[in-house]
């Protein structure tokens, strides 16, 4: 095919395959010494080609995203582990223990000691996925996502609560019923800019169902006089792997049938029933088409 026929979307994807081929080996080699040249000859470009493609798909540098999963590695063995720091650091694709040590604390603003010491998942982030529209049943436009695990300390959440149908139901209804749900939580307290807004799926029924899930739209206050006109609910402190989504509204749920179906069994780690969360950005539009929101699912490692 002449270059001047190659449509546009075969010439993005065909980078993006590119650029999944580098995060693999990136991601099977981070104990080993990894260079801009080395990584774009294994894609077969130059190196200013390489750079720049990775920066507008990922939306990171190399060096950045390479950095960032080696320390979360690393955070991950400080916790699992009682490796020597110098071991981590050395396994991890560090030089030194003093490189190591500040490049920890620039990122997770303390030391591996006190990091180790807390006990809590902070940021881990995860090798870079590729959302395949081949691979599930609703098609959505392929992209690269960087999930993270977290650890959620214990809170309380105050809101109203309705019902919907899952992502796996015959008759799904989720985009239907929950902005409703948040337009009753909105009416009564209106939008502070200082609350957190979470949504709350409660999957804690040992026979769940796909029909009649109980949802809450919540806020995260300390106004008590809020706190009166709400129900509460208390949600435990639990690991969660996080999924950060951006774009239309209605393709949420198509990320997150990806997300749940794909690249949740083969991450390390393991689903749990419980409470799902979604983080909203301040301003709360579930069915907006320029969504951004983190959804939050409970895990534990395989």
């Amino acid at each position: 095919m002449r270059p001047e026929l190659v449509p546009d979307s075969w010439l993005e994807n065909y980078q993006l395959q590119r650029i999944q081929q580098s995060l693999f080996f990136i991601e099977s080699s981070l104990d080993q010494p990894l260079s801009v040249d080395t990584l774009a000859q294994k894609v077969h470009w130059s190196r200013w080609q390489f750079q720049r493609v990775f920066q507008r798909e990922t939306g990171t540098s190399v060096a950045l995203y390479v950095r960032n999963l080696r320390l979360s590695n690393a955070a991950k063995l400080l916790i699992t582990t009682d490796k020597r720091q110098l071991d981590i650091a050395l396994e991890c694709g560090f030089d030194s223990e003093i490189g190591f040590n500040k490049s920890f604390k620039n990122l997770y603003h303390c030391t591996p000691g006190s990091y180790r010491k807390r006990g809590l998942y902070t940021d881990l982030k995860q090798p870079l996925a590729l959302s395949r529209p081949d691979k599930v049943v609703a098609k959505i436009e392929p992209k690269l996502l960087q999930i993270k695990i977290e650890t959620q300390a214990a809170i309380r959440l105050y809101g109203i609560q309705g019902k919907f149908n899952g992502i796996f139901s015959k008759n799904e209804n989720f985009e239907e019923v929950v902005p409703k749900i948040w337009q009753q939580l909105i009416n009564i307290t209106a939008i502070d800019r200082s609350d957190k807004h979470i949504g709350l799926i409660d999957l804690t029924n040992p026979k769940p169902s796909h029909n009649d899930i109980p949802y809450w739209a919540c806020i995260q206050t300390d106004d008590t006089e809020l706190q009166n006109k709400l129900d509460f609910i208390d949600i435990p402190e639990q690991h969660y792997a996080v999924l950060p989504y951006k774009g239309p509204g209605r393709e949420m749920v198509k990320t997150l049938e990806w997300f749940i179906l794909e690249w949740l069994p083969s991450s390390g780690y393991t689903g749990m029933y419980g409470y799902d969360l979604e983080r909203y950005s301040l301003d709360i539009k579930p069915a907006t088409p320029d969504l951004y929101m983190e959804y939050w699912v409970p895990v534990i490692p395989a």
